[in-house]
């Protein structure tokens, strides 16, 4: 019965390709929407959890501003004293829990080599040890060490876009680039770390920091980074932090941190909490396409029921009954919905192919994606086809019969 009862709904379907596939069409359209929408979500959440992830998740940022959201906010943190290295060093000396204590300064300079040159290259001013606290590794080369932080040496370490456009032949070690008009030698290139958003994150160099604050004299705000043990730590490690900077600053008991403590999680929570909203209202706009796209299914159901009248009469008179007419119809209803989901869902995952490699996010096969493109459109063609099947079902067969 069940397989009679599938072959009638295929036939039925067959029959009206043209109005089979106008009503697909509807349907691929939503649910590929929202398989491409989910799909580049979350993408773009690995993506941006690994970006976090190599900044240490047991690494502690102390930086000037922290995390602003209003205008106000920033009026207020302007005013804050810029941290220093003497502040590093009270960290170190006063924070058992630190077992590495860093520093970055960061501009935005012109870098050269030979007649090349890239503007606005994000030049990062590291100590030694920032290897140690997050994801800093290199391809080729080696990294900063100790001695050329203490001796200020003119030597850099350049990021994969860096290299491509100043360097497109050859290798890049041992050659000289300028940065802001002063000499380096490049001594590493790092590893590639691709774009987000569009942002390429390979177009950076890194410097000692003692020769970044040399050349800006000092005048760049400081942030200081910290390692500990382990993220079972961190929270009594902030607070170490925070009582040696208080003192040290000579904050009063009742105001609040001149400064601010930032970890990975605490980052990606106010992404997470920043972003939810715009989630949820690209996820509920293409929902409203497939709703429409249900009720083109009720209308092209009654549409069918309509037409046919007469078939529906003869066989409850030979024998049908209303469960055999429904499920016949919910069947027919259902697969079609079906038949626009699996094509919407493929369709929604090749578009989000595409669109993930154009702004640099990682392309994820979401389970959940796929398990929407099947579930959502079995529950569109039920819900929508049960009246349109209840109709049939309840027909009089001599009425039916009757009907011209």
């Amino acid at each position: 019965m069940i397989f009679e009862t599938l072959k009638l709904a295929s036939s039925a379907l067959w029959v009206n390709k043209l109005r089979t596939g106008l009503t697909l069409l509807g349907l691929m359209i939503g649910i590929a929407s929202v398989i491409g929408i989910i799909s580049l979500l979350e993408g773009m959440m690995t993506r941006i959890n690994r970006l976090f992830e190599e900044q240490g998740t047991t690494t502690i940022f102390v930086t000037r501003f922290g995390i602003i959201t209003s205008e106000d906010e920033f009026l207020r943190a302007i005013k804050r004293k810029k941290l220093t290295i003497a502040d590093a060093k009270a960290i170190e000396k006063g924070c058992p829990l630190a077992e590495e204590v860093g520093l970055e300064v960061s501009d935005n300079l012109t870098v050269k080599a030979g007649s090349e040159a890239l503007f606005n290259v994000q030049v990062f001013g590291n100590t030694a040890n920032s290897i140690l606290m997050r994801d800093l590794d290199v391809e080729e080369g080696r990294f900063i060490s100790e001695s050329d932080d203490e001796h200020r040496a003119n030597v850099a370490i350049i990021g994969q876009e860096v290299r491509k456009q100043l360097f497109p032949i050859g290798n890049p070690i041992g050659k000289e680039i300028t940065i802001q008009g002063v000499r380096f030698t490049v001594i590493g290139v790092g590893e590639e770390k691709g774009s987000v958003f569009g942002e390429n994150m390979d177009r950076y160099c890194r410097i000692p920091a003692n020769t970044m604050l040399k050349m800006t004299g000092r005048r760049q705000d400081i942030d200081i980074t910290i390692k500990v043990r382990s993220e079972s730590v961190l929270d009594a490690a902030m607070d170490e932090i925070r009582t040696v900077l208080r003192a040290r600053r000579g904050v009063k008991y009742h105001d609040p941190d001149d400064f601010a403590l930032l970890t990975a999680e605490m980052m990606m929570k106010f992404f997470d909490s920043f972003s939810s909203n715009a989630r949820l209202i690209a996820f509920a706009i293409p929902m409203i396409s497939i709703v429409v796209a249900g009720i083109v299914v009720m209308n092209i159901m009654m549409v069918s029921v309509t037409e046919r009248t007469r078939e529906i009469g003869i066989r409850k008179a030979i024998g049908a009954r209303q469960r055999n007419i429904l499920a016949q119809f919910l069947l027919e209803a259902s697969l079609m919905s079906l038949l626009g989901g699996i094509i919407g869902t493929a369709l929604g995952l090749w578009l989000s192919y595409l669109v993930a490699d154009k702004l640099g996010i990682m392309f994820v096969i979401s389970p959940l994606a796929v398990g929407i493109g099947l579930i959502i459109p079995i529950a569109i063609g039920l819900f929508f086809g049960i009246y349109p099947a209840w109709k049939a079902a309840n027909l009089d067969p001599i009425e039916a019969l009757r009907f011209e």
